[in-house]
């Protein structure tokens, strides 16, 4: 049992950041609890992206950390949520059939859409990074860091709850070896305490972080069912950016609001 969950971990680690992992042959018994542990990379990213802001701040080249937390971002990760977004951008403005649509998110070639919205996200969010380096102090720090963790276990939740668009691919191939069971308790536990600490330690701004992103999780459902009739590994990569960048959104709107 502890092998299976320990091997979990290594294959999360290694799908969902470039941090080098013991090389492991991917059994079904081994991807159980792969939903459980995808938290920690956000763990990890949300660590590495204050320790940026801290650096930043240290030699007073706050207004660097605009650019360089994106890109900290994208080194982490390998740009693997990004192709999600952009794939899933190019599908959700095509106005034909279900088919059609999932066919375009399998599609290499990189459409208007997906670049357009990119830039849209990019943007927006440097603006609101902008905005929130300024202001931040100490604990908003470790705020910061918990909107990549948010993240993370929104797509947990989307494994686990959701259903999948296809009967194919890695997000199919993760749910169905997936202890379903025993990850939704385990998820619905970890959230329950994650917000409630959240709240008790940063007070209000962190309660509208929570709302926030509660409120896009249902909106990423209603969104994938239309458009899919559910969720694909690629979707979950559009979660996890717009959670992001809603997360620091709501960051930087209660800084600028003092609250």
């Amino acid at each position: 049992m502890l092998k299976r969950i320990f091997r979990s971990f290594l294959i999360t680690i290694s799908m969902y950041t470039r941090i080098p992992m013991p090389h492991l042959a991917w059994e079904e018994e081994d991807m159980r609890y792969t939903a459980l542990f995808l938290p920690v990379p956000g763990i990890l990213l949300g660590a590495a992206e204050t320790a940026v802001c801290c650096l930043c701040r240290r030699f007073e080249i706050s207004e660097t950390a605009v650019f360089l937390l994106p890109a900290v971002s994208i080194l982490f990760t390998g740009g693997l949520h990004l192709d999600g977004y952009m794939d899933t951008s190019d599908a959700l403005n095509f106005f034909g059939d279900r088919e059609k649509r999932l066919a375009i998110m399998k599609d290499p070639h990189t459409g208007a859409f997906a670049v357009i919205r990119l830039l849209c996200m990019v943007l927006f969010g440097m603006a609101a990074v902008s905005v929130w380096i300024v202001r931040a102090e100490g604990n908003d720090l470790l705020e910061f860091a918990a909107v990549f963790v948010i993240s993370r276990l929104l797509a947990s939740f989307g494994m686990a709850f959701l259903k999948g668009a296809r009967k194919e691919g890695l997000l199919f191939t993760f749910a169905s070896a997936a202890d379903r069971k025993t990850v939704r308790i385990v998820l619905t536990v970890s959230a329950a305490l994650t917000g409630g600490l959240m709240i008790l330690f940063f007070g209000l701004s962190s309660l509208l972080l929570i709302l926030a992103n509660s409120a896009l999780f249902f909106l990423y459902r209603r969104i994938m069912y239309a458009g899919f009739g559910g969720i694909t590994g690629d979707t979950e990569g559009w979660l996890i950016c717009e959670s992001e960048l809603v997360g620091t959104a709501v960051l930087a709107l209660c800084l600028l609001a003092g609250i």
